[in-house]
């Protein structure tokens, strides 16, 4: 596990190392996304490190959309009926 947290660090660092000059002379929007990706990626590397049993993304997706998903197949449906 340390190995893990190691090669992790010094990849994070890097990136930084990499991308910290570049995003200061970007826009707020893409500064944005930029943090939602390393969010996103900070995710999988803790899942990676622990080995708990943590919801993967597709599991979060289907819980925040599977219910707007089944009202929009029911609009369709209904309106094709």
């Amino acid at each position: 596990m340390l190995e893990k947290v190691i090669v992790l660090f010094v990849m994070y660092a890097l990136l930084f190392a990499y991308d910290g000059p570049r995003l200061k002379q970007k826009q707020a929007r893409e500064k944005l996304a930029y943090g939602a990706l390393i969010l996103i990626a900070l995710y999988f590397s803790v899942d990676y490190v622990s080995n708990f049993d943590m919801p993967r993304l597709h599991m979060v997706v289907v819980l925040l959309l599977s219910d707007t998903a089944e009202q929009i197949v029911g609009y369709f449906k209904a309106g094709t009926s």
